[in-house]
């Protein structure tokens, strides 16, 4: 996935939010001879898969179950969770299931206390119990979606997932965010774009479903489309580095410069670590207003944070363009 400049020496991949930077594409490093020195605007971030904590409030407490021990067991393993108690949440669940093997929403609990703790086979385990014991509940499949998408690479299960879990229910603006994110993954860009406008149809605030529309309207050819989205979900989220950082790349594309560099210095006070920001900041200070000795220096703090967090590849490529920006200076 690359953005369309021509004659790119420097390329990223699309970082993901919960990783800020990402495997380098990585083109012929040869240094034009005659042009001042293009440097590359390092690429999109790729919206991530809603991590879910909503489906608590889609499980039932069961009120209509007369209070046998069972439904105490559950009803203790909530408190627990909601007081951060996770390991007793799940003996509590466990208890629950032991007192009553049908109890399918003891198992939707733990499954998701599970999930959050990233024991996710143990999740997906769960999940499974309670679709075979309920098939109408439709958090079961979202979660177990997430699963495979995320830890299976069984993406095309996954939709089918999450599809069945929009049959289930329509109304959920959480199982149509899942489901774009995961047709964002795979390249069905018109399907996401459907799935998060709908998101926002059921949830007109929801940040996640315009940071997604942002990415893949971009991916579509749509670059205005693109910077409406981004811009939309910073007025939801303000101190959100990324959505800084994706805006200013889309500018930087519909050839905004002025734009893009604004955002790159937003998303730098937001986050003083972000390399990629002080890269492109840099990229652009010297391709766009021949700025050589501010861009160095924004490209000297992008290689020296990028030694620190242990990215040596775009390290040893940005020493390089720093040399070569240096050496045509001096001819």
């Amino acid at each position: 996935m690359k953005p369309r400049f021509e004659n790119l020496i420097f390329l990223t991949n699309l970082a993901i939010p919960s990783l800020a930077i990402t495997n380098l594409a990585i083109p012929s490093l040869a240094i034009p001879s005659l042009a001042i020195t293009s440097l590359a605007i390092t690429n999109l971030a790729i919206p991530s898969l809603a991590i879910a904590t909503f489906a608590v409030t889609h499980l039932a407490v069961a009120e209509e179950v007369s209070p046998t021990d069972a439904v105490n067991d559950y009803l203790r393993g909530i408190r627990h969770y909601e007081a951060g108690n996770h390991l007793e949440a799940i003996d509590a669940f466990t208890a629950a299931i032991t007192r009553d093997p049908a109890y399918a929403d003891a198992y939707v609990y733990r499954g998701f206390v599970f999930y959050q703790q990233g024991n996710f086979e143990a999740a997906f385990s769960d999940f499974s119990n309670a679709i075979a014991l309920d098939s109408g509940n439709p958090t079961p499949y979202l979660y177990r979606g997430l699963i495979r998408h995320e830890h299976r690479d069984e993406s095309l299960e996954a939709l089918l997932e999450l599809t069945e879990a929009i049959r289930l229910d329509s109304d959920s603006p959480d199982a149509y965010l899942v489901r774009g994110d995961i047709q964002s993954d795979l390249g069905n860009y018109s399907g996401a774009i459907a799935d998060y406008n709908r998101t926002l149809q059921l949830d007109s605030r929801n940040f996640n479903a315009y940071f997604g529309l942002g990415f893949v309207r971009w991916q579509s050819g749509d670059v205005q489309g693109s910077i409406d989205a981004y811009s939309r979900a910073i007025d939801l989220k303000p101190n959100d580095a990324i959505t800084y950082f994706n805006r200013g790349v889309v500018y930087a594309e519909f050839e905004k410069f002025r734009e893009a560099l604004s955002d790159f210095n937003h998303a730098i006070e937001l986050d003083e670590t972000y390399a990629d920001a002080y890269f492109n900041r840099g990229a652009i200070l010297n391709n766009e207003f021949q700025e050589r000795d501010r861009a160095i220096q924004n490209l000297e703090r992008a290689a020296r944070l990028y030694k620190e967090q242990g990215n040596r590849e775009k390290y040893e490529l940005t020493l390089e363009y720093i040399g070569a920006i240096s050496a045509w200076a001096e001819t």
